[in-house]
C-alpha cells in the first residue's frame, strides 16, 4: 500500500553535531516515518522527534486543497531530560507560511525511494495550533495551496479565479483602461 508524505520546506532548526543553524526540510508519512531534529526551547538546544499522527486532505476541483496535518513532538529517546516545551510563538515562526509539497509514496519496505506520483508543492501553512500536554506536544497544521492563500491575503473571493470571471475581469480592466484614455464613446458608441 502506498503512503502520503508531508514535507514542509525551509524549516529553521540546528545541525546535529555542530548545533549550527541551518533550515532544512522535515518529511513525515502516514506510514510512521519520523524527523529527528534540533529545535532551541529558551537558551538550549534539544532533540525532538516529529511524528504524523493524523492527516487529511481535500482536493477538489476549482476549490482550493486543503490540508490538515496533525503531528507530535516528542524528545528523543536519548535525551534524559523532561519534556521541554516549545512556545507558541516559536512554533508559529518555525512553521507559519512555509512552503510544504505532498507526494505519494512506495511502501516503507519497498527499495524505491522516488515518489510515485507529486499531489502537489505548491502548498503553504495558514495556520498552526499548538495543543501541549504532560509528555509531548501536539501541532495541528491547516495547509492550504496558492489560490487560498492569496484569497486570504488579498481578501479575494474564492471564485475569483474561475474561468469565466477572469473574463470579467479583463472586460472591466480594459474599460477602466479605456475611460482613462478619455477615448470612451470611440469605442463604446456605435457610429452610424
Amino acid at each position: 500500500m502506498a503512503r502520503l508524505r508531508l514535507t514542509l520546506h525551509d524549516i529553521s532548526c540546528f545541525q546535529e553535531q555542530t548545533l549550527e543553524a541551518i533550515t532544512r526540510d522535515l518529511a513525515v508519512s502516514t506510514e510512521s516515518e519520523t524527523e529527528i531534529v534540533y529545535f532551541q526551547s529558551g537558551d538550549e538546544k534539544y532533540s525532538y522527534k516529529l511524528t504524523l499522527v493524523d492527516f487529511s486532505f481535500k482536493k477538489q476541483m476549482y476549490q482550493p486543497t486543503e490540508v490538515i496535518a496533525d503531528i507530535q513532538i516528542s524528545m528523543t529517546a536519548g535525551d534524559s531530560v523532561d519534556f521541554e516545551f516549545i512556545g507558541k510563538d516559536e512554533l508559529v515562526a518555525l512553521f507559519k507560511g512555509k512552503k510544504s509539497s505532498l507526494e505519494l509514496m512506495p511502501d516503507l519496505a519497498s527499495n524505491q525511494k522516488d515518489p510515485l506520483f507529486t499531489i502537489g508543492n505548491d502548498y503553504y501553512v495558514q495556520d498552526v495550533q499548538p495543543r501541549y500536554k504532560k509528555a509531548g506536544l501536539y501541532m495541528t497544521l491547516k495547509i492550504n495551496s496558492l489560490d487560498k492563500l492569496m484569497t486570504l491575503q488579498y481578501g479575494w473571493p474564492a471564485t475569483t479565479l474561475l474561468p469565466r470571471n477572469l473574463l470579467r475581469i479583463s472586460w472591466i480592466l480594459r474599460l477602466n483602461f479605456i475611460r482613462i484614455l478619455g477615448v470612451q464613446q470611440a469605442f463604446l458608441m456605435p457610429t452610424r
